[in-house]
């Protein structure tokens, strides 16, 4: 039998804590609160006070934080439907990195980083999940549109462990498994569509990728 105990003194976040998230070192916490802010916590000695000010301080409750695994990137989504990025490689001074995404998904209440770094899940309020772009952190991107499916607020979103395998549960009491292949994506597209695809029709489903014509064959 586990025999938990508390470690130390409990931290202090002054409020209500959302989420929370550790670094792939283990040694730096991240949380998202009720106050809108997003702090980074040493936890290599528990005793230590927060590290540095706030990320973001007082502007919409943070619901989700999370870390990517093979980068010094730290993700955040608020009550507003932003997503915020940040280098983290120097907790005392973290870096926001590019510009805020924002793209009218309601509440951001889960994040997840795809284990090779490159994709962002969100799982939002309005039963949305959302895919974004990091393999260059500093220029995130939304990559399509929102995957629909969801008739509920999206809780939770995890990545398998090859990174094409994207799984979402929501309050509707679903789980849903997205193949996120591209290759499958277009043999799947071109079976329903029985024809080539127009270039507008590649840059709706598939806008990661140039255009090239997968049907034809």
């Amino acid at each position: 039998m586990i025999r938990a105990r508390v470690l130390d003194r409990p931290i202090g976040a002054n409020a209500t804590v959302y989420s929370l998230a550790f670094s792939p070192d283990g040694r730096t916490l991240a949380t998202g609160d009720a106050s809108g802010n997003v702090r980074l916590w040493d936890v290599a000695d528990p005793a230590h006070p927060p590290i540095g000010v706030p990320l973001t301080r007082g502007v919409n409750a943070i619901l989700s934080v999370a870390f990517s695994r093979v980068t010094h990137t730290l993700g955040s989504g608020d009550a507003n439907g932003t997503i915020r990025v940040w280098d983290v490689a120097d907790p005392v001074h973290p870096r926001r990195l590019g510009q805020p995404q924002t793209a009218n998904l309601g509440s951001i209440d889960s994040l997840a980083f795809s284990p090779n770094g490159h994709r962002l899940a969100s799982g939002d309020a309005n039963g949305t999940v959302g895919l974004w772009d990091v393999t260059h952190p500093a220029r995130p991107r939304p990559l399509g549109q929102p995957l629909p499916g969801h008739t509920s607020k999206v809780n939770s979103v995890a990545f398998g462990k090859n990174s094409s395998i994207l799984a979402s549960a929501s309050s509707d009491g679903t789980i849903r498994l997205w193949n996120l292949n591209v290759g499958f994506a277009i043999e799947r597209i071109c079976t329903r569509a029985r024809n080539d695809l127009t270039p507008q029709q590649w840059l709706s489903y598939i806008p990661s990728r140039p255009y090239q014509s997968p049907c034809a064959h």
